[in-house]
């Protein structure tokens, strides 16, 4: 039978959490970085007695005050994500993994060279047989 309590998060989730936010915050900033870009380099080839010039120079302020906004939920984020990542649990590295034998370029280098081998065999091999008679 189910509580329909959920479990609270562990550590690693948090930390996790704290992850993903901080990828989506910036992917939010590059793209506002884009517009802004963007509003800018119109804003450069307008005729300054255009109409729309206005409009944009008010588009690009809304826009410099979100990458302001986004930029303190990123420095924000990173106090959490620093902050998350101190607690036991949180980080969990991936085991090292101790490969036995050759390394994987010992194979690509030894079939490189039967490669060559075979063809210079094979154009020795025909070459000397029609020379023979």
């Amino acid at each position: 039978m189910c509580s329909g309590a959920l479990a609270p998060p562990g550590p690693s989730e948090i930390y996790e959490g704290f992850r993903a936010q901080r990828r989506e915050l910036t992917n939010q900033l590059e793209e506002l970085e884009s517009t802004r870009g963007a509003l800018s380099s119109t804003l450069l080839n307008m005729n300054s007695v255009d109409p729309q010039r206005k409009v944009l120079e008010e588009r690009l302020g809304e826009v410099d005050k979100r990458i302001a906004t986004v930029d303190g939920m990123l420095a924000a984020n990173s106090a959490q994500l620093a902050q998350a990542a101190a607690v036991p649990g949180a980080v969990i590295e991936p085991p090292h993994v101790i490969r036995r034998g050759p390394p994987e370029e010992a194979f690509i280098v030894g079939t490189i060279f039967m490669v060559i081998v075979s063809f210079r065999c094979r154009s020795l091999w025909r070459g000397g047989s029609g020379k023979g008679a």
